[in-house]
């Protein structure tokens, strides 16, 4: 079998979905950096995921403050829980940062490698089919070249073929070429 080319659509898609997948998490990541250095609130519950060492970067470069814990039992105050100016993060909203970050890009990509996937296999069938046309009308030829030379290689398909023509050769040839082709093919 030949190779199977993606078409252009598929092409098309694939292209897209990386392009799309690789500007939402610089969107994203554009966005969260505004809000982490901006607002104390959204810093404490990054802070909740960020490595340590990347959070010490951003406090001592941009003189950041936010506590790096989360308060169960204050979980409705989202905010400075007394002068000192710190804030605590909530784990669920870390989490949701975390997951618009990454599901997004995931299920793009995933939907294009289903795509690529779906239409090989189309691909493949189509080739496959055409094959299998090929071989049956090789079939016909052989079961036409038996009539021609006299040469009948299934006596029984021969009878079966008299009996639905009823007594009419040329109906007779006829119905044993198909006969004989499915059973040369195999089916």
């Amino acid at each position: 079998m030949s190779q199977i080319s993606a078409t252009p659509f598929v092409e098309l898609t694939q292209k897209w979905a990386k392009k799309l997948a690789i500007s939402w998490v610089v969107i994203v990541l554009t966005v969260s950096s505004y809000f982490y250095v901006n607002e104390p609130k959204f810093r404490a519950s990054l802070n909740l995921v960020i490595p340590e060492k990347v959070q010490i970067m951003f406090t001592q470069n941009f003189k950041l403050k936010g506590c790096t814990s989360e308060r169960s039992d204050l979980s409705f105050t989202w905010g400075p829980l007394n002068n000192s100016g710190c804030y605590y993060g909530s784990r669920r909203h870390s989490k949701d940062w975390i997951a618009a970050l990454i599901l997004p890009p995931i299920g793009l990509l995933t939907a294009s490698l289903l795509i690529t996937f779906f239409s090989r296999r189309v691909g493949e069938y189509r080739e496959g089919k055409k094959v299998v046309d090929l071989i049956s009308e090789y079939n016909y030829l052989e079961a036409y070249k038996e009539i021609e030379n006299n040469d009948i290689q299934s006596p029984e398909l021969w009878a079966k073929a008299f009996a639905l023509s009823s007594g009419s050769e040329d109906k007779q040839q006829s119905i044993y070429v198909e006969l004989r082709a499915r059973q040369l093919d195999g089916r």
